[in-house]
């Protein structure tokens, strides 16, 4: 997993990352003749350090989509 931002402030961290696998699908299984793909995943997760159980987190498949749950949690810790 690789951290791509960070943000902080008002008692949260928001921090978004991306992790690439390879698929596990068995028609990509080099012994059935097939070519494991590289799928990217994105990761937008807000932890508040002294509330743990507030922590949640969001997947998205799209950079796009990613960036823009991260804008909209970022701006709360500026205020």
């Amino acid at each position: 997993m690789t951290i791509l931002k960070n943000a902080r402030g008002n008692d949260r961290t928001v921090t978004m990352s991306k992790d690439i696998t390879l698929t596990k699908n068995w028609r990509d299984d080099p012994r059935f003749g097939g070519t494991a793909k590289r799928t990217t995943t994105y990761f937008v997760e807000v932890s508040y350090g002294d509330k743990p159980d507030l922590n949640f987190y969001e997947k998205h498949d799209t950079l796009a989509g990613a960036q823009r749950f991260f804008r909209t949690w970022s701006k709360l810790c500026d205020d």
